[in-house]
């Protein structure tokens, strides 16, 4: 009976190690496992981060391509506002200038006029000098 419980003590002892044995495996498996684990999700959260820069340089060229399409919108509204000037300026020109050919045409035609007036004073002058100069003679 005694050796019988010894064998069965023996037994559970070996029992009791085999168990620790893959206790003990399956503590190193986990460690491994977890340290795979953190390896990984070092790399994602890596990768996450890599792709948080890249996302924010992409606003920042969107905000500074957003500020360059704004300010070249200033410049062409600065642009038509010129045109616009130019335009109304060269219109009062054009006016300016149909005036002033108006002008010359009336002065060219009051010098036509003050000609023909000074020729009929011409002659009627001539005419009577002569007048004077047959009396007197």
């Amino acid at each position: 009976a005694l050796d019988t419980k010894n064998r069965l003590l023996a037994a559970k002892e070996e029992k009791i190690a085999n168990l620790e044995k893959k206790n003990q495996e399956c503590e190193e498996r986990a460690i491994i496992d977890m340290t795979k684990v953190r390896g990984q999700l070092k790399d994602v959260i890596e990768a996450q981060r890599t792709a948080l820069e890249e996302k924010n340089e992409k606003i920042d060229l969107l905000d500074k391509s957003n500020e360059t399409t704004n300010h070249l919108r200033q410049e062409i509204e600065r642009h038509k506002e010129i045109e616009n000037d130019a335009i109304i300026a060269a219109e009062e020109q054009e006016r300016v200038l149909a005036g002033k050919d108006d002008a010359i045409s009336e002065l060219q035609s009051t010098i036509s006029d003050l000609m023909k007036e000074l020729e009929e004073c011409k002659k009627s002058r001539n005419e009577e000098t002569r007048k004077l100069v047959a009396k007197q003679t």
